[in-house]
């Protein structure tokens, strides 16, 4: 299995989601998303762009392997400092 395959997979079991699911998030089929899981297909760029987009997943980690999985922007939280409120 290629090292795409398994952070693709990673990806979608840390977001807890079924290969259906993804599937949909990404406008193809469960089998798409199964082959390049499986090593079978390679990921097209706009899969790649798809999922990067969709799920904030930081491009590097993903092609390569470095850094963290997702982007920093993806760390958020629902409390606005007391300035931001005044």
């Amino acid at each position: 299995m290629s090292d795409l395959a398994e952070r693709l997979k990673e990806i979608r079991r840390t977001k807890n989601l079924t290969q259906q699911e993804l599937g949909q998030i990404l406008g193809v089929t469960k089998q798409a998303v199964a082959n390049v899981e499986s090593g079978h297909n390679k990921p097209s760029i706009e899969f790649v762009s798809k999922l990067i987009e969709n799920l904030n997943i930081n491009s590097n980690w993903f092609l390569i392997g470095q850094g963290e999985m997702f982007n920093a922007s993806a760390i958020c939280c629902n409390v606005l400092p007391e300035a931001a409120i005044a």
